[in-house]
């Protein structure tokens, strides 16, 4: 019998594939035969696959990578993706409804397999209702605010914030003990300035452009705009970050 035809956002899409079919051993893709989430994944905020550092099983051999998910198959040619080496690290195609027999084709010629979420969806009524399979495996958590309380999540999560702060000082201990205040500090600073995906790289930067490097640029006295100026050149060619001809700030 054909599956109903129903709307169902990406969003829901990639719910299922992280919640619903970790553990089955039902699952078979349109071009590879069986398949099995070990792992799903962790959500991606930048470009390439939807989800990064997945681990799936296929026959006896373990495959790690992204996979890019879609309500469409269509839509991996839609959206250009084996024009784009960024989705070169797939391993999987991951879709709602199969609507094209072309086979998903990276950009450097591999090609990976697309498994179809449709078939595993069980009742109309069940998905109206967000429940996609009747072996749908709640979080070992999800029902501990019901059990526990709300008093002991939220002790849960001081705690866990204490423990992260913790470490925290003990960093910047260790960074005091080792640099000093004024580039324990001034690494702190741009390390968070690069927030999750830069922070390796400003650390390394603020390590080869030390604090006491960065403050002799600029002697005392000088206007504040010229202060700027040797600070911003230093910082980005420092970086690699300038112009062809540009070192430090000056044309050479």
């Amino acid at each position: 019998m054909r599956p109903i035809a129903v709307a169902i956002p990406e969003s829901r899409v990639v719910k299922i594939w992280q919640y619903c079919l970790v553990g089955r051993t039902d699952l078979f893709t349109e071009e590879e035969g069986l398949v099995e989430v070990v792992y799903p994944g962790r959500l991606n905020d930048d470009r390439g696959g939807d989800l990064r550092d997945a681990v799936i099983a296929v026959g006896r051999r373990l495959r790690r990578g992204d996979v890019e998910v879609h309500v469409r198959s269509s839509s991996w040619w839609g959206h250009g993706h084996h024009l784009d080496p960024r989705y070169n690290s797939v391993i999987l195609h991951v879709v709602y409804r199969h609507d094209t027999d072309k086979a998903v084709v990276l950009q450097d010629g591999r090609t990976v397999p697309t498994l179809t979420l449709e078939r595993y969806i069980t009742g109309a009524a069940g998905r109206r209702a967000g429940v996609y399979s009747s072996n749908r495996r709640p979080l070992p958590c999800h029902a501990t605010a019901g059990r526990r309380g709300r008093g002991f999540i939220g002790a849960v999560l001081d705690s866990a914030g204490d423990l992260r702060f913790a470490a925290r000082v003990a960093e910047f201990r260790a960074a005091l003990t080792q640099y000093g205040d004024g580039q324990a500090l001034y690494e702190g600073i741009m390390g968070a300035l690069g927030y999750v995906k830069n922070k390796a790289p400003m650390l390394e930067l603020a390590g080869r452009l030390p604090l006491s490097r960065l403050t002799a640029a600029a002697p005392a006295g000088i206007p504040d705009e010229a202060c700027l100026a040797r600070y911003q050149g230093l910082l980005l060619g420092t970086a690699g970050l300038l112009p062809p001809g540009v070192k430090h700030g000056r044309r050479i």
